[in-house]
C-alpha cells in the first residue's frame, strides 16, 4: 500500500515538473514572440545623431532663407529710395528759375540751381558724396543769401544712400546729338546759362536708373 502511494506521488511529482517545464518554456517564448523589446544604447545614439543632423540642415536652410529675404528687402528699399530721389530732383529742376544771385551750374557729381520750393525762392544743391556713397541735398533761402552770403544757414539731408555712382549730365544744343536729341556734357559753368535738359543716372549694386528732365525756363 505504501509502495502504491509512493508511486502515485512520484508520478504526480513528475507530471507537475513536466507541466512546470512546459509553463516556463512558454513563458520564455512569449516575450520574443509577442512583446516589444527595449531600445539599446547604440540605437538611441544613432537616432540622436540623425535627429541632430536633420535639425542642423533645417536650421541652415531657414537661416539662409532669412538672409536672402533680408537682402531682397534691402535691395527693394534701395531701389525705392532711388526712384523717389529721381522724382524729387525732377520736380525741383522743373521748378527752377533764372535769377542773377544764383547761377545754374554743376559737374558730374553736383548740380546747383535756384528754384521755387514750397512757395519760397531757394538755392538747391545736390551733391554726391563719393566716400559715403550717398546723395546729399542742401537748401538755402534766397533772403538768407542776400543778408549773409557767406554764412547763410542751410538745410541738409540725405536723399539716397548705398549708391555706387551718380552721374549728372547737362543737355546742350546738338552738335553730335544722340538718340535723345541732345549732346550731353558733365560740366556746366556759370556763364553757360540754363541747360535744355538734365540727365541723372543713379547706379546701385543691382540696378541703374536714369531720368531725363527738361528745363521749362530754357525753352
Amino acid at each position: 500500500m505504501r509502495a502504491r502511494v509512493r508511486n502515485v506521488h512520484s508520478r504526480e511529482s513528475r507530471r507537475q515538473k513536466a507541466e512546470g517545464s512546459d509553463h516556463n518554456t512558454a513563458y520564455c517564448l512569449l516575450p520574443t514572440a509577442y512583446c516589444q523589446r527595449a531600445f539599446t544604447l547604440v540605437e538611441l545614439l544613432v537616432v540622436t545623431v540623425l535627429v541632430g543632423i536633420l535639425g542642423t540642415g533645417m536650421a541652415s536652410s531657414f537661416l539662409s532663407g532669412m538672409r536672402l529675404w533680408g537682402r531682397a528687402q534691402q535691395r527693394d528699399a534701395a531701389h525705392t529710395d532711388a526712384l523717389w530721389t529721381l522724382e524729387v530732383m525732377a520736380t525741383e529742376l522743373r521748378q527752377s528759375v533764372n535769377v542773377p544771385l544764383v547761377a545754374f551750374e554743376g559737374s558730374a557729381h553736383e548740380i546747383i540751381f535756384p528754384a521755387v520750393v514750397n512757395d519760397g525762392l531757394v538755392k538747391v544743391v545736390y551733391r554726391y558724396e563719393v566716400s559715403e556713397r550717398r546723395l546729399q541735398r542742401e537748401q538755402t533761402d534766397m533772403k538768407d543769401l542776400l543778408e549773409e552770403p557767406l554764412e547763410a544757414p542751410r538745410q541738409d539731408r540725405t536723399l539716397c544712400s548705398r549708391l555706387d555712382e551718380v552721374l549728372i549730365e547737362f543737355g546742350t544744343p546738338p552738335k553730335e546729338m544722340d538718340e535723345t536729341g541732345y549732346e550731353w556734357v558733365d560740366e556746366w559753368e556759370e556763364g553757360d546759362g540754363v541747360p535744355k535738359a538734365v540727365r541723372v543716372t543713379l547706379t546701385m549694386k543691382d540696378a541703374t536708373l536714369t531720368k531725363i528732365v527738361f528745363i521749362p525756363i530754357a525753352s
